[in-house]
């Protein structure tokens, strides 16, 4: 059962991503720009493969960002159920270009 915790979270994070039309270098700005982690597409790449773990903070971030509870990543949302796919109602912001400050939401 806690073994499969890594595959499940990875597994789930991708699937939501997919279902909001985010692409991978999308999220790892918004990571980069909203909450300061130094970011790219390599490194969201890398997490849903499972090649590289991911600080809990990182998964917090990631669940706030996807507008669902930190647990739905982890223990599974029904992806035969659009609706819990559509918990939140994400809301697409202009993001600064590289080489504009990052935002600071006030949570730091």
């Amino acid at each position: 059962m806690i073994r499969e915790v890594d595959e499940s979270f990875t597994r789930h994070l991708k699937a939501r991503r997919t279902y909001l039309r985010f692409s991978q270098a999308i999220i790892a700005r918004m990571m980069k720009y909203v909450y300061g982690f130094d970011w790219h597409q390599t490194v969201l790449a890398k997490i849903e493969n499972r090649d590289r773990s991911i600080k809990l903070t990182e998964a917090y971030a990631l669940a706030r960002l996807y507008e669902i509870p930190l647990q739905d990543l982890i223990d599974g949302i029904d992806l035969d159920r659009p609706a819990s796919l559509r918990a939140g109602t994400i809301t697409m912001r202009p993001y600064p270009t590289e080489d504009q400050q990052p935002v600071s939401n006030g949570d730091d």
